[in-house]
């Protein structure tokens, strides 16, 4: 940041050495229906960098004025929400990215090729160095019993690998709360990255309706207890993107949203856990918890926090029980508490 050629770096104001920079051309499913060409109006890559670390990191500016896709508009972002942003992630490469290509079909489908093998190369190494010799060979629980064997197909293995990464931070979102607010394909990183999250919100009440964007409101599509599923809806999309452009198998697309579920659940149940502070997921425990959060409108993150102050003494008297939770647990009536107690006391035990 001290270099006096950062602000014109991160600028575009002086290009980097060697670097095209290009507007992104993508398609997408926008709440559930296919939007065709899409791309970001407003956002031009400046180039891609490595750092000292060797790490890739592309840079891209946000506001910087028009583009191809601008749709009428001037690219410009107001000053009220920023004066120039230079977003950085190692790639903005989005399921859309693939998908508007694919979508055109007879020549484009050799463009969805060259994209996944860019990626690969370039974000995912390990599968393009996958040595036959390691054995990732998978019964897919058919009744044919058929495998599906990854080190044969690298962009099988590369969807699986996506589709657990996608599951991992849906998980996570979960964990703490978080509601992206518009998952539209063209807003998932292949990367498994939070990108163009908005507008996005954190559980305050735990309302598991809850979604912060207003377009979604009629039918809640992207609320927070949707995500798991609406990840898992998105990860089919780009399976048969792929399986459009002839790089994976029927079966082996069922494999990675089947891998997608299972990762999905031993992440989600694995954070919930430590939240709780449990060696191992109860469910019986996690789902009367979350059903007592939703209907006393629990603040979501400081339950968990003032949850820590809960002894794990069975012999702490039944009307001290929720004295640690007093400051979350507001307004409660008799009944409520009751059930609140009841929980406690299987929390303890």
């Amino acid at each position: 940041f001290e270099r006096p050629d950062f602000p014109l770096k991160f600028s575009g104001a002086s290009p980097l050495a060697g670097a095209v920079p290009y507007a992104q051309c993508y398609g997408g499913h926008q709440f559930g229906t296919w939007a065709g060409q899409l791309g970001d109006g407003r956002a031009i890559t400046l180039g891609e960098i490595r750092n000292s670390k060797l790490e890739r990191w592309e840079l891209q500016l946000k506001g910087a004025g028009k583009t191809p896709y601008s749709r009428f508009a001037d690219g410009l972002a107001v000053l009220r929400s920023s004066i120039l942003v230079c977003r950085v992630s190692q790639s903005f490469l989005r399921f859309g990215s693939f998908q508007i290509h694919a979508s055109r079909g007879g020549e484009d489908l050799g463009i969805v090729r060259s994209l996944a093998d860019y990626a690969i190369r370039h974000h995912f190494p390990h599968i393009e160095n996958m040595s036959k010799s390691e054995s990732l060979s998978f019964s897919t629980g058919d009744n044919d019993q058929s495998v599906v064997d990854l080190t044969s197909n690298k962009y099988a293995a590369w969807t699986v690998e996506i589709a657990e990464r996608t599951a991992s931070l849906v998980a996570r979102w979960q964990g703490v709360g978080f509601t992206h607010g518009v998952l539209n394909t063209d807003n998932m990183s292949i990367l498994g990255l939070t990108i163009d999250y908005g507008p996005f919100g954190f559980l305050d009440a735990f309302d598991p309706s809850y979604t912060p964007n207003v377009t979604d409101l009629p039918g809640r599509r992207y609320c927070f207890a949707n995500q798991p599923d609406i990840g898992l809806w998105n990860i089919a999309q780009f399976a048969s993107t792929l399986m459009t452009a002839n790089l994976i198998s029927d079966q082996e697309a069922n494999y990675a949203m089947e891998r997608y579920g299972t990762k999905f659940m031993d992440d989600y149940q694995a954070i919930l856990s430590q939240k709780l502070g449990l060696q191992k997921y109860n469910k019986q425990l996690v789902n009367k918890l979350l059903s007592n959060l939703a209907v006393d409108k629990v603040d979501y993150t400081n339950f968990f926090r003032a949850l820590s102050n809960i002894k794990a003494d069975p012999s702490i008297p039944g009307d001290e029980l929720l004295v640690p939770l007093k400051a979350v647990l507001l307004d409660i009536g008799k009944e409520r508490k009751e059930a609140w107690t009841s929980w406690v006391q299987s929390y303890i035990q």
